[in-house]
């Protein structure tokens, strides 16, 4: 049998748990990253925004990092699964019309799905898809480089995803 954790560590755990999911200071004039990336989110999107997001090395600065302030505001892939955020974030802006729903995606994941687009201008779902790019399936590779000291398969191609949301 666990014992309970008393309040004092209770406290303490909490603590440890702000300080590491607060983000750091002086991150200005950096270059782009996934953590600039949720430092401008905390800025710019409502904090009843529904945020779903997609498998990928850049979703782990969102986990860290973004506060879920209201209930039913999260949608994430329990498996890990690529093209997830963007359908969750149509279905999400359709079922909820006055909440924004913000979709956190990679490159990769954007282009296994992206056609639910289509499906949100149509019906006017209030629905953003925060893309981050680096041309590279990165968590694949990851996993290649490390096992086998090689990538290869996980090059994407110059897309104009900002002209396939406005077509």
């Amino acid at each position: 049998r666990v014992a309970p954790l008393g309040s004092d560590r209770w406290a303490g755990a909490h603590r440890a748990y702000v300080e590491d999911s607060t983000l750091p200071a002086g991150r200005a004039g950096t270059p782009l990253d996934p953590t600039s990336v949720v430092e401008v989110m905390t800025e710019v999107v409502p904090a009843d925004a529904i945020v779903t997001n997609d498998a990928g090395n850049f979703s782990i600065a969102l986990h860290r990092f973004w506060r879920f302030r209201f209930p039913h505001t999260q949608l994430a892939p329990t498996s890990g699964a690529m093209g997830y955020a963007v359908p969750a974030a149509v279905a999400a802006g359709l079922v909820r019309p006055s909440q924004l729903a913000v979709a956190v995606v990679g490159d990769g994941g954007y282009l296994m799905t992206g056609q639910e687009v289509e499906t949100a201008v149509r019906y006017g779902a209030k629905v953003v898809a925060l893309v981050v790019r680096n041309g590279l399936y990165g968590t694949i590779a990851m996993h290649q480089a490390r096992t086998f000291g090689t990538t290869w398969g996980v090059d994407i191609g110059p897309v104009d995803i900002a002209a396939h949301a406005r077509s």
